[in-house]
């Protein structure tokens, strides 16, 4: 890649003679790419045009800036301004807010606001910001973000399980008919100030005891500002199936685009079910509701490790759960529930198996760290469910796991569909400690693994999955194309060589083949390396609406 400086010159920057995957996923194209100022100024041949800086493409691609649909930023820009392991990877927008866990809004009561920050702080495994106590409405969390100088643009969905513990804690009931509008009245708040949307975490608390009709009334309020509902479903596994059509009911009831959040089918026990949920899916679409997905191209997920007890332990803090987990005589019925869980809970213990459960952060059992269930417990001489329950107690309930449950052809025909867009619904941690390689590696897998070794996609479908689809899904409208007057956030990669190289031993080993970053206009990550450019920013989603109306 070459570089020649010209001063004075009608553009800024021209990538040139580059093959262009512009992201509506048409066949690539040979060309040139102009940029002035912020955005794209002209595609095509610019022979005739001359530019402050000229970057030689030649055998290299250029597509729009990727966008992460599934990220957990929500409180990591506040200490990890960068956010290398996404922008190495090509993403230059991410829409965090998934799963229910947000920042904002947080309870004015003390009570319930503790309860909050100390889930957060275990599902999340990192500090919350200093002012949090303070992001009662989700403007006031915004105006924090907006101070920040941030590498990446960022778009956020408020969090259904921070609005319901703002009123109710984590209660398993119903809400009352003033709860209900309460609520209601806070997922307003966080759409008139530029929410795109409004998440779910329906596997656990609160949201595992949120009924279905309190879920449509929220929902209604999000159709009201145009946004979108995402939902990680009640069951992912042996009830994937009557989840997925709880999740079509919802968008048929409140009329609201519905996106299924990291979409695969877990256990061994239902492995080859994609085909007939896709269905589902398609049908759905046919009857004219609007259904969409995203995944992640791994066989494991990953969650705090107490998500491996049944939810009802926890309505009252994980504190409590430890508490009960001390008692010995409480644990054959804890197992019995693990083992058969009952009302559609998704038990990863029966999903993933002792042998499938990676302990990847304890902090109070730290020789249990890279090993799986089935190797501690043969370490310590003990039953497997009791090195589980020994872990958590030991830890105060702290810790995190990934979870190998997901089958590979399961994987690729979701990624497949049209419908299917990508996230990496990862965390990052500090440096030596474990995270899912998901972190910095999802988009470069997807480009070399699955589309140019195995042709699960053409590269200029992947691209329009990474870009277009998930820039109109979520109302990004200058974002995820590469023509004239959009925003100029572009990866130049090779497509003959990009592939992620991080695993569970070495999370956060660096990408290849990819060439350049860039971030509205300016140069963010040059061959792996971060230029100390903070282009990003806050999109505030609803305020771009109306600018279009």
């Amino acid at each position: 890649m070459k570089k020649g400086n010209k001063m004075d010159r009608s553009l800024d920057i021209v990538f040139k003679d580059v093959r262009v995957i512009d992201g509506t996923g048409s066949s690539a194209f040979q060309g040139d790419v102009g940029i002035k100022g912020e955005k794209i100024a002209c595609v095509g041949s610019l022979d005739k045009h001359e530019a402050k800086t000229v970057i030689d493409g030649k055998g290299l691609c250029l597509a729009p800036g990727f966008i992460d649909v599934h990220a957990h930023y929500d409180n990591v820009l506040f200490y990890d301004r960068v956010n290398f392991c996404k922008l190495s990877q090509g993403v230059t927008t991410e829409i965090s807010g998934n799963c229910g866990i947000c920042m904002a809004p947080v309870a004015a009561d003390s009570v319930k606001r503790k309860i909050w920050k100390t889930f957060l702080e275990r599902s999340t495994g990192s500090k919350m910001p200093d002012n949090i106590d303070h992001y009662t409405s989700y403007d006031k969390y915004f105006q924090d973000v907006e101070k920040l100088k941030i590498a990446i643009n960022v778009a956020y969905l408020v969090g259904q399980g921070a609005i319901r513990t703002a009123v109710i804690g984590l209660e398993n009931r119903p809400a009352t008919d003033a709860e209900l509008e309460c609520m209601k009245a806070l997922v307003r708040d966080a759409m008139s100030n530029g929410a795109v949307g409004m998440s779910t975490g329906l596997i656990f608390p609160p949201g595992v005891f949120t009924p279905f009709d309190e879920i449509v009334e929220l929902c209604k309020v999000v159709h009201e500002y145009g946004g979108i509902y995402t939902t990680h479903m009640r069951n992912e596994a042996d009830y994937v199936i009557q989840s997925l059509k709880e999740s079509i009911e919802v968008a048929r009831q409140a009329d609201i685009p519905v996106q299924i959040s990291h979409f695969k089918i877990c256990g061994r026990q239902n492995w080859g079910l994609s085909p007939e949920a896709l269905n589902l899916i398609d049908q759905a679409n046919k009857e004219g509701l609007r259904m969409s997905m995203d995944m992640y191209p791994y066989d494991a997920g990953n969650t705090p490790f107490n998500f491996i007890i049944p939810p009802r332990y926890s309505q009252e803090g994980t504190g409590k759960m430890v508490q009960i987990l001390k008692d010995k005589k409480n644990w054959p019925a804890i197992e019995e529930e693990m083992l058969h869980p009952k009302e559609g809970w998704d038990s990863y213990l029966l999903n993933a198996g002792y042998e499938g459960i990676l302990i990847m952060s304890a902090p109070a059992t730290k020789d249990a760290v890279g090993k799986t269930i089935t190797q501690y417990a043969k370490e310590k001489n003990i039953e497997p469910i009791e090195a589980i329950f020994d872990i958590l107690v030991k830890n105060g309930g702290q810790g995190v796991a990934a979870w190998f449950m997901i089958g590979e052809e399961d994987i690729r025909n979701i990624m497949r569909s049209p419908l299917t867009m990508f996230g990496t619904d990862g965390v990052p941690v500090p440096e030596g400690a474990i995270t899912h390689p998901r972190i910095i590696g999802t988009f470069p897998r997807i480009l070399g693994r699955y589309i140019r070794e195995q042709g699960v996609l053409s590269l200029e479908e992947g691209v329009r999955k990474m870009t277009s689809l998930p820039a109109k899904t979520f109302g990004l409208n200058t974002k995820g194309l590469i023509k004239e007057g959009y925003d100029a956030d572009l990866v130049l990669f090779d497509a003959g060589e990009i592939m992620d190289c991080s695993d569970f031993s070495d999370c956060y080993a660096k990408n290849k083949g990819i060439r350049l970053v860039m971030v509205n206009g300016r140069m963010a990550i040059e061959e792996n390396k971060f230029t100390g450019q903070y282009a990003g920013r806050l999109l505030r989603i609803q305020e771009n609406k109306k600018e279009e109306c």
